[in-house]
């Protein structure tokens, strides 16, 4: 018992610190003395701290009692505050304790079954009067553990062989009286749950199926599949048997996990794989010509067969943006039966509109609704092979040179011309179809200079990339005008000689004929005039028509004239030129 000055000035009188036995929790000096201690006075502030030794009398009735102690028991010390004197302690029991603890034991928080021999016991037990001390254990109810000190958890080892075990319990108090043997009920199972798949349906070209199984009573099942397929509930049509419906299946192994656990914790596996196989196919597939002329008012067909029923899609997408581009033109058919089908396309967009002489692809997808099939060859690797041969020119007398140049595969063609030490490319990236072709050079470099007709110059020919078996070349919208002449080449103004300005057109198109002067003055022989197909002839005299006397001429100056033909298609507004040469004197 501890006592506190907690004035400020010393207790100087000797003062008795008196320990009672009280029914309740509020000492005072009418409750039962047991004796007490005498301090010799205390300083401010201080405390006296003692151990005490009193004795019960034997005539107390048995009970639950409070020890406590009160200060300056008999009033000797004036103090400011003369109620903080008294504290009451622990409850005590007085009297013989002959009633036994009360309690419960649970296997691993009362689980039904465990894989582990090795247990947490959880313990309660309460004594409502000496309180309790010890506890035991025994797997058989025979023999028991060392008693030990009581704690609400103990880790316990079962008895190894699986099956239904007990584990007894007992509890001890202060008086030394047992309590009743307590216990509890589990089932230790170290023996994984039997689980199996019946044999599934595979190869199938159906997105779904039902697998089913048998397993140990009682075990739960869980189903899990290693691609993109959707796993349904489990259901349990007996004790024994289980079944889950997976959707989806996609081409390729579908591989099946099931998974089932007992209620021990246990687990077991067993897998199946089903094998899909995308049933729906596009085969043969052709096109009438890989070259496409816009103008001829001829479609393409394009040729397949499929092997069922099926919405079948035909994409033309642009070369240059490969498969995956956005189409220029797409059509649909609902086919009802196997065989060979074909689609046609002319040359037009979605819209209606003739597309630019280009290279596209055709694209073929075919669903039925639950697989997918699709046609889209890759393009061979490689750059293939273009051999091209040039022959003589004289750009001076509308001579050009022609390369001739034949593809062993369809691509886009590089034609570099060396003339001298320079070399330059003359066509770039045109795409064309496996054949041979030409190429007419007016003998001008690309900044537009006139270079003379010399020994020393070569043509080269290459491939910069090449073209997967689903193309479609298309010609005919861009106007091609070839064979520029002026007949003759040089004329004598003065006498009264003219010229004539000859060209081919390869379509119907709107032309534009100019003649620039070496100063770049230009002169309009006809404008934006329609004209069709085939050889045209524009005659030039160099008079001037507002003149009256048919004597002036137009001409500035004599020297090497440019005549330009610019050939436009009316109704896509492709536009190429051409150029030849004039020599004019005065």
């Amino acid at each position: 018992n501890t006592v506190k000055n907690q004035g400020a000035v010393r207790a100087a009188a000797n003062f008795v610190v008196g320990i009672y036995l009280s029914t309740d929790a509020v000492i005072t000096k009418d409750d039962t003395y047991l004796g007490g201690r005498t301090v010799l006075g205390l300083a401010a502030g201080a405390e006296s701290t003692a151990e005490t030794t009193v004795t019960i009398p034997s005539n107390v009735a048995s009970g639950t009692y409070y020890i406590g102690v009160v200060a300056d028991r008999d009033n000797v010390i004036t103090e400011s505050d003369e109620t903080n004197n008294a504290l009451a302690d622990n409850q005590i029991y007085i009297g013989i304790d002959t009633t036994p603890p009360v309690g419960s034991v649970s296997i691993n928080s009362g689980a039904a079954a465990t894989n582990n021999a090795i247990v947490t016991l959880t313990l309660s037990a309460t004594d409502s009067q000496s309180g309790v001390s010890q506890m035991q254990f025994s797997n058989d109810d025979l023999t028991w553990s060392a008693a030990e000190s009581y704690a609400t958890t103990k880790s316990w080892t079962l008895a190894a062989v699986d099956g239904p075990k007990t584990v007894y319990a007992k509890f001890k108090d202060v008086a030394g009286n047992w309590s009743s043997t307590y216990s509890d009920d589990i089932v230790l199972d170290t023996i994984p749950p039997t689980v199996g798949i019946d044999p599934v349906t595979s190869p199938t070209t159906v997105t779904s199926q039902t697998i089913t199984g048998s397993m140990e009573s009682g075990a739960l099942v869980a189903v899990t599949i290693n691609t993109t397929a959707t796993v349904g509930p489990v259901t349990y049509p007996s004790s024994t048997t289980w079944s889950c419906a997976i959707s989806g299946l996609v081409a390729g192994a579908n591989e099946i996990t099931v998974n089932a656990s007992d209620a021990a914790g246990n687990t077991a596996t067993a897998t199946a794989s089903i094998a899909f196989v995308n049933d729906l196919a596009i085969s043969n597939v052709t096109v009438n010509n890989n070259i496409l002329d816009t103008a001829a008012s001829v479609p393409a067909g394009i040729f397949f067969t499929l092997n069922g029923p099926a919405t079948a899609t035909l994409k033309i997408v642009p070369e240059k943006l490969g498969p995956t581009g956005t189409p220029v033109y797409q059509a649909t058919q609902t086919i009802a039966a196997a065989g060979a089908h074909m689609f046609t396309w002319n040359g037009s967009d979605s819209a209606g509109k003739i597309v630019s002489d280009e290279a596209y692809l055709y694209i073929l997808e075919a669903t039925d609704g639950v697989t997918t099939a699709t046609y889209s060859p890759a393009p061979p690797t490689g750059t293939g092979t273009v051999s091209c041969t040039g022959d003589d020119y004289d750009p001076f007398k509308n001579d050009p040179m022609t390369v001739n140049y034949s593809l062993t595969q369809a691509g886009r063609v590089k034609i570099d011309i060396t003339w001298e030490s320079q070399t330059f490319t003359v066509v770039s990236s045109l795409a064309r179809a496996a054949g041979s072709y030409t190429f007419d050079w007016n003998g001008r470099n690309p900044s537009d200079k006139i270079l003379p007709q010399t020994s020393n110059v070569t043509t080269a020919c290459s491939a910069t990339s090449l073209f997967g078996e689903n193309h479609i070349v298309t010609t005919g919208d861009t106007p091609g005008i070839s064979l520029v002449k002026t007949d003759p080449y040089e004329v004598q103004l003065s006498y009264g000689e003219f010229t004539r300005i000859k060209y081919t057109l390869s379509r119907d198109a709107n032309v534009t004929a100019t003649v620039v002067s070496p100063s770049g003055a230009s002169i309009a022989l006809i404008n934006n005039q329609p004209q069709i197909a085939g050889a045209q002839e524009v005659e030039w005299t160099a008079l001037d028509p507002a003149d009256a006397t048919a004597k002036k001429l137009l001409v500035p100056q004599e020297g090497i004239y440019t005549v330009s033909i610019t050939a436009v298609n009316p109704t896509t507004n492709s536009t190429s030129t051409a150029k030849g040469l004039l020599f004019i004197r005065q």
